[in-house]
């Protein structure tokens, strides 16, 4: 039995709920971890145009890049994961319904149908702990993903200030790099802020 079962609290707490509110998160991640994309797609046509004047911030740009691809497909991939436990969870919720009738039945003496509900509780018994099963897998793929993604941001953000004292070395460019790298530093603590939120959320389950 899971925290479904051995708590009646969070019973009422519908999970699927929970993790729409991780998918919007994550949703809005993904989006500024485009902007990221972008951002550092530009700075990489700048460091063109510069060209071995910048050299060192134009690796930073490209690194960047990379993370900012990266972040995509994790977020997407656990966006989905989200979705899958949502759905999970509204089953597991209905099917644990279903228990508490056939329950009330068979609680009942008095109860007409009682002797034939024993077996389709049986199986209805085996599907909640394959559900419960299976929703703690995906469960613990999710945590990890997060972990993955949150561990990209922290480097996304260690190279996004290296990127500042890159610019310094360039003082014809420095203006416009400083620019790119606020912008970068600035998006990859938006992403981070996601990240966390969604960490938070998923406590809740």
């Amino acid at each position: 039995m899971n925290q479904f079962q051995n708590n009646s609290k969070r019973n009422k707490t519908q999970a699927f709920v929970v993790l729409a509110k991780i998918s919007r998160e994550l949703f809005l991640a993904t989006k500024t971890a485009q902007e990221v994309s972008l951002i550092a797609k530009n700075a990489r046509a700048l460091t063109v145009r510069a060209g071995d004047k910048v050299l060192g911030f134009k690796a930073i740009t490209n690194f960047i890049d990379d993370l900012a691809t990266t972040t995509i497909q994790l977020a997407t991939t656990i966006n989905r994961q989200a979705l899958e436990v949502a759905t999970l969870a509204a089953e597991l919720q209905r099917k644990l319904y279903g228990l508490k009738q056939f329950d009330r039945v068979l609680n009942d003496e008095k109860a007409v149908y009682r002797e034939s509900c024993r077996g389709p509780r049986q199986i209805l018994q085996r599907e909640v702990e394959d559900n419960q099963r299976e929703q703690k897998m995906q469960l613990n793929r999710l945590i990890s993903n997060l972990s993955d993604i949150q561990q990209e941001i922290r480097s996304a953000g260690i190279i996004a200030l290296n990127a500042k004292v890159e610019s310094a070395k360039s003082p014809e460019y420095q203006a416009s790099l400083d620019v790119i790298a606020d912008d970068i530093l600035h998006s990859t603590n938006q992403i981070k802020t996601r990240i966390d939120r969604s960490q938070s959320i998923i406590k809740m389950i």
